[in-house]
């Protein structure tokens, strides 16, 4: 209940930008209503609808907005800033951050979606989070694939042979 009066309600309009890449990222919204598009050097990567949520990377990372995020439609849109995010539940809101979003990668796999939501409670103590710069070596030939999942939050990766 807390966290919901804590929440500012924002209202855009059709090509509207709600977020522009390279700004620095100070607040997550929630799309209540409408729809908007995550755009990246002018192509649409995808389409986020009510319910879906947009601004956790840059927070996550402590890094720039990734895309730019515009209106498609008229939208409401809740929004939090990270500073009273972080009032209201505290030092790990990190972690809440990052447990929100594997939950919402998982929904979304083909292969992972069907996970029953406590066994993935119970493992995500597990998962951390791993930074690489550009050309790092994430995994080297000869590892043994199946003992790991990836989930990539931001950049692309090269070189990718299974």
């Amino acid at each position: 209940m807390i966290l919901c009066m804590n929440l500012v309600k924002e209202t855009y309009e059709p090509n509207k930008i709600i977020v522009k890449e390279g700004d620095t990222g100070g607040c997550l919204y929630i799309l209540k209503e409408g729809e908007v598009d995550c755009v990246l050097k002018n192509q649409t990567i995808r389409t986020l609808s009510k319910g879906e949520s947009f601004g956790e990377i840059s927070i996550l990372l402590d890094s720039p907005r990734t895309m730019d995020v515009i209106a498609k439609t008229h939208c409401v849109l809740y929004s939090i800033s990270v500073d009273t995010f972080r009032k209201l539940v505290g030092e790990m809101y990190r972690e809440i951050i990052i447990y929100n979003f594997i939950t919402n990668a998982f929904d979304r796999s083909e292969n992972f979606g069907k996970i029953e939501p406590s066994l993935l409670e119970n493992t995500f103590p597990t998962f951390k989070v791993s930074h690489y710069k550009k050309h790092d070596v994430v995994l080297s030939a000869g590892y043994q694939y199946q003992s790991k999942i990836l989930i990539l939050a931001e950049g692309n990766l090269l070189n990718v042979n299974y």
